[in-house]
């Protein structure tokens, strides 16, 4: 969003972004996108609902309209007001449709990505694509982070060519995706579903606090009646260990990372400590995930009225 509409200058005069209320206030390194596009000078706007943004996009009678992740499914009406609605899905159609689209990759292990130019249109989901640009990515991208970077620059990457097609023929089609084959991943809440099983493996751990790690504030378990998380983690000894020894911190070393015992290893953290927390004593302790938090996480679906 920060970028794209600069490209698009190249073949476009009137060039504006809208953005629902949550998307506006989503944080980048301290400052909500909403701020960051100002700071640009690119021309934005908040909408509350789909109704609001129906009586905006009225009014404009946009050419092209493409969507980045819209909080709403846009409906038939809204659909009458532009001429051609487009979608960028930076995922691997049909395959992690949904929400929390890089956390899920992670804690699967799937490295392919791929940015779809796909019309809008009913039923939702189902237009055909007009273009598709698949890609891997590589063992340093393995937070939701690294993989937006990586996401945006390919498509930059590659919105030329779209651009060129699109405008020459709108009709331009890749086919349609088989809706049998579709994979839907609910949206996840890094303050209910990031809680760390200590039951887990060590690839499951490590995996698993990758896939909370930045731009997200981390997965989090609790130290002496307190929340802590972790961003980082990397496995450093191979070992079996009885179920009861899980969790324990053997080691706090000089640049405060712990070592912490696993099911089938030491694995070796830094931690976000909260200021409630002394430095100096953690030798022994124990990392604990409480049962209603795990259970929790898995009962919890989130639905959101915008959706």
């Amino acid at each position: 969003m920060l970028t794209l509409p600069k490209a698009l200058n190249k073949w476009c005069d009137d060039v504006d972004c809208y953005l629902a209320v949550r998307h506006a206030n989503e944080k980048i390194n301290g400052e909500s996108l909403g701020e960051l596009l100002n700071k640009s000078r690119i021309r934005n706007f908040i909408v509350e609902n789909e109704l609001e943004f129906q009586g905006m996009i009225r009014q404009k009678e946009y050419d092209l309209v493409l969507g980045m992740g819209p909080a709403w499914v846009i409906s038939r009406e809204t659909l009458k007001f532009a001429g051609f609605w487009v979608n960028i899905n930076s995922i691997p159609l049909p395959k992690y449709m949904g929400g929390a689209h890089s956390t899920w990759q992670l804690l699967n292990g799937d490295d392919i990505g791929s940015i779809v130019f796909q019309e809008i249109g009913f039923p939702v989901d189902e237009g055909r694509i007009l273009k598709r640009f698949d890609f891997s990515y590589s063992l340093g991208h393995n937070s939701p982070l690294a993989r937006l970077r990586e996401n945006s620059k390919q498509l930059l990457h590659h919105i030329e060519e779209v651009m060129s097609i699109l405008l020459k023929d709108p009709n331009v089609s890749q086919g349609f995706i088989d809706p049998s084959e579709a994979e839907f991943w609910p949206r996840l809440s890094t303050d209910i579903h990031g809680w760390i099983d200590w039951q887990w493996t060590s690839l499951e751990i490590i995996t698993f606090i990758h896939a909370f790690g930045d731009p997200f504030e981390g997965a989090k378990t609790e130290l002496l009646g307190r929340i802590i998380h972790f961003k980082e983690a990397i496995l450093i000894e191979q070992r079996v260990f009885h179920p009861f020894s899980r969790g324990i911190i053997i080691r706090h070393n000089q640049d405060e990372s712990i070592d912490v015992v696993v099911a089938d290893g030491i694995i070796r953290l830094n931690p976000i400590f909260p200021q409630t927390i002394e430095l100096k004593s953690l030798k022994g302790l124990r990392l604990h995930t409480p049962f209603d938090k795990l259970e929790k996480a898995k009962k919890s679906n989130l639905n959101s009225e915008d959706m």
